[in-house]
């Protein structure tokens, strides 16, 4: 995130979206091999 930041000087609305859409979906996956 420090490297998106520096890039465009702070954090905007759509990369803050599109950082918690990755993660939300890391984790689901992560949920789902734990479970297997």
């Amino acid at each position: 995130t420090k490297f998106i930041s520096r890039k465009i000087k702070g954090m905007t609305g759509d990369t803050y979206g599109a950082l918690n859409e990755i993660v939300e979906v890391l984790f689901l996956f992560l949920f789902l091999i734990l479970l297997k």
